[in-house]
Formats: C-alpha cells, structure tokens, sequence
C-alpha cells in the first residue's frame, strides 16, 4: 500500500473510534414523551419502580414494614446500657458516638411508630388515647432534642455535660415509660 493509503486508513480508524466512543459516553436521554426528570424516582406503576416505593408510605409508612416501638426501645435501651458507664470516657469517643446514634435512631424510629394495643388499651376513651400517642410523640421528641445535646457534648469533649445528659435522658425514658404504664426488664434498666 502507498503512504496515502495508509494515512487515509489510519484517518478512517480514529474517527470510527473517536465516534464509538462519543456515542459510548454520551448521556442518556429519556424516551420521548417522557417529562419526568432524571433523578426523579418513577412513579408508582411505571416501570423501574423499585420496592419498598410501590408500598403506600414508602417504608414504614401504610402497608410498608411498620417499625414496632418495642423494637426501637430496645434499641435505644441497649444503647443507654452499654452508655453508661463509658460515656466520660474521652478515648471511646467514636463509640461514644456510634451508641448515641443508636439512641437518636431508635427515638425517631419508635416516634413514627404506632403504640402498641396493650397500651392504647390504658385510654379510656378516643379523646384519651389520642393524647397518649400526642404525649408519647411529644416525650420522644425531647429525647432527641436530649440525644442531640449529648453528641454535641461529645464532639466538644465535654464529658461530665454528656454524662448529665445521659442521666437525664435515663430520667425521660423511666418517666415516659411510668407515664404509659409499661415496665421495663430487669435488663434494659
């Protein structure tokens, strides 16, 4: 082959390639017709619609996975436990912090949470249960807000603040669980 026939095969070959790959690494386009974002998640029936969006609520929500109160307390008391007797202990911050996590994660979790039959069956009337779920809410809230405080002490190395904290967040969990005539075991106290 001559010299011009390969500088026109080796021309032909890069813009093939150079093609390839603009088409390769282009960004998708959505179908026409098709006016929903990109990032949105599809609605519901569409195609690509994922579980647990196909449940009314999302997770947790009607006909979701319910989230049981007794399960996030056990959560949060498993890790006011473990808290206690290390919560002035500078060298188990990240622990420290893992823990309270916990803590927040559960109160948030139980918050959203249905009370349970057993406990609902303490109101006297619909008026009377209605602020047992209110009171409940508004205890768990509080927790939080106390939860979120210990962290901050925490993150700013203020180790007897974090254990005020603790013990009053302890305060909060007894009160509230007298307050809905639930009993601890002996190994969540």
């Amino acid at each position: 082959m001559t010299i011009l026939k390969h500088r026109v095969l080796v021309a032909i070959l890069g813009f093939a390639t150079l093609a390839t790959a603009a088409i390769a690494f282009a960004p998708q386009q959505p179908p026409p017709g098709d006016a929903r974002p990109s990032q949105a998640p599809p609605a519901p029936g569409e195609p690509g619609r994922r579980p647990p969006f196909d449940r009314p609520g999302g997770p947790g929500g009607p006909g979701g996975r319910q989230v049981s109160v007794s399960g996030a307390m056990k959560t949060m008391n498993r890790a006011m436990h473990q808290r206690q007797g290390q919560i002035s202990d500078a060298s188990k911050r990240a622990e420290n912090l893992a823990l309270i996590n916990d803590i927040e994660r559960g109160a948030v979790s139980a918050k959203g949470a249905p009370l349970p039959d057993d406990v609902m069956k303490n109101g006297k009337d619909d008026a009377a249960k209605s602020k047992m779920v209110e009171d409940f809410r508004r205890a768990l809230m509080k927790s939080v807000r106390t939860a979120l405080d210990i962290e901050d002490n925490i993150l700013a190395g203020k180790s007897d603040a974090a254990k005020a904290g603790m013990e009053e967040l302890i305060k909060q969990r007894d009160a509230g669980h007298t307050a809905l005539g639930v009993q601890l075991d002996e190994d969540e106290k």
